[in-house]
């Protein structure tokens, strides 16, 4: 945080929530343009595989995504209406998980949020990183108790390095500010366009160009919002520029599947899963 910046900001950001939602993100950006939270950093080696899960809605088993794009980020930029956690409106960003698990659980979950209805076919997409990726840690949020394990090392080399700063003066400031951030990646599914502000927010200050940013962020990494035990350590999830996602560039695709989910006795069982059979790296084009 700029040292010139002598302010309450945990009450700027109450005074943000206040303002009508239309005004929310533009104030989240500035307050975090003028603030300049430093944010740790680390890199991802190649070959990391993520997962991506789209839903079926048709629930028949007749139908099979056919183009990669069907799969990969979204690029009907005019119809993203809505804030998602890490996006604004018209602003497409590639969502995965470097859990197959945590994927098809999060899916199903925000589906089920929308219709209250199962979902019960789905398709898995896997993308394979070519070469390091640059990634900015959102600090874990929650107690130890109700935490990954994997985010929770992460946060507490972040807190020891931002401890070795020298003559910084506002630590305990920027550690309670990325407290603040943990917390909002986390709030629950919801499809409220009045949520999501900060931390959409965060991500674009994070993965936009800035003026005298050394080094490039490629994507930032963040616990899912599935506050459960059994589930807060299958995975972490990824939130990835779009310009680096397709073949020959940082993240490419590499296979998918489609699976048949039922349930039984309250449990969920895979029992049919079909595997693409190939792809064309011109066209996009998947067949089964």
């Amino acid at each position: 945080m700029e040292e010139y910046i002598d302010v309450d900001y945990k009450n700027i950001l109450l005074q943000i929530k206040k303002l009508d939602s239309h005004l929310q993100y533009a104030a989240c950006t500035k307050f975090l343009d003028l603030v300049r939270p430093h944010f740790c950093k680390y890199n991802i080696s190649d070959n990391r595989l993520f997962y991506r899960v789209r839903a079926h809605l048709e629930g028949k088993g007749k139908y099979f995504f056919t183009n990669i794009s069907e799969l990969t980020y979204r690029s009907d930029f005019f119809n993203i209406i809505k804030f998602g956690r890490c996006n604004c409106p018209y602003e497409s960003i590639f969502y995965c998980s470097d859990s197959s698990l945590l994927s098809l659980m999060e899916v199903s979950e925000m589906y089920r949020k929308e219709s209250r209805k199962d979902v019960l076919y789905h398709t898995l997409s896997i993308w394979k990183s070519n070469g390091p990726l640059n990634i900015a840690a959102i600090f874990e949020a929650n107690s130890p108790f109700n935490c990954n394990q994997r985010l929770e090392g992460i946060t507490l080399k972040c807190l020891e390095l931002i401890d070795q700063f020298g003559n910084y003066n506002k630590k305990e400031q920027l550690k309670e500010l990325h407290s603040i951030i943990g917390q909002e990646f986390i709030s629950p599914f919801s499809f409220d366009n009045n949520i999501y502000h900060f931390s959409s927010a965060v991500a674009g200050y994070l993965l936009n160009e800035r003026t005298g940013r050394s080094e490039k962020i490629d994507g930032l990494v963040y616990p899912t919002c599935i506050g459960y035990d059994n589930i807060q350590n299958i995975g972490l999830n990824y939130a990835f520029d779009p310009t680096i996602v397709g073949f020959e560039k940082k993240i490419e695709f590499i296979g998918a599947y489609r699976s048949k989910m039922e349930k039984k006795e309250n449990t969920y069982y895979e029992t049919e899963r079909i595997k693409f059979k190939k792809a064309n790296r011109y066209t996009g084009e998947i067949r089964w």
